[in-house]
């Protein structure tokens, strides 16, 4: 496992890989380091950073192709393939989210292991909100203030106000 450091417009960030594809993001605010040591970035790796840094700028930015390498429960890597698919620009409650992967009445489970997710903005549980529609419960170093920021730029990227996207 190797990773490496980078600037982009929102702040320092990190990112750790495998031969099979990212295992770890580490977004701004961050003071630790990622696993394994400092490496050379692979293609997939110098593209999924250019994607990040794109993201940071405002742009649109598909990160839905990004190989993963993560040891997760089926659970969470079912969870985390649904939240994947929340396009960019949007949000769903934890509520939803249990429901699209066949999990009603799971929500805490599905806060707990977006809690744990190692790559987020790959996996955008920043884009998953509780049903107040307030922005708690994101564990990210600088929190939820790192969260709004997240979907404000996101909003930005798509229109002028972030829409919501609900099962029914």
């Amino acid at each position: 496992m190797e990773h490496v450091f980078f600037r982009t417009a929102m702040g320092r960030m990190a990112v750790a890989w495998t031969d099979r594809g990212l295992c770890e993001v580490l977004l701004p605010g961050e003071k630790r380091a990622p696993a394994g040591g400092p490496g050379r970035p692979t293609a997939p790796v110098r593209s999924a950073v250019r994607l990040i840094q794109d993201w940071a700028r405002g742009r649109r930015a598909d990160l839905s192709g990004v190989p993963l390498d993560l040891r997760a429960s089926s659970f969470a890597r079912r969870l985390y393939a649904a939240a994947r698919r929340i396009p960019q620009g949007h949000t769903l409650t934890y509520g939803d989210l249990a429901r699209r992967i066949g999990r009603p009445g799971a929500a805490r489970a599905v806060g707990t292991a977006l809690g744990k997710n190692p790559v987020p903005l790959i996996v955008p549980c920043h884009r998953v909100v509780p049903a107040s529609g307030r922005l708690g419960g994101f564990s990210a170093a600088a929190g939820v203030p790192l969260k709004a920021a997240m979907l404000e730029l996101e909003a930005r990227s798509v229109s002028p106000v972030a829409r919501t996207t609900r099962s029914r």
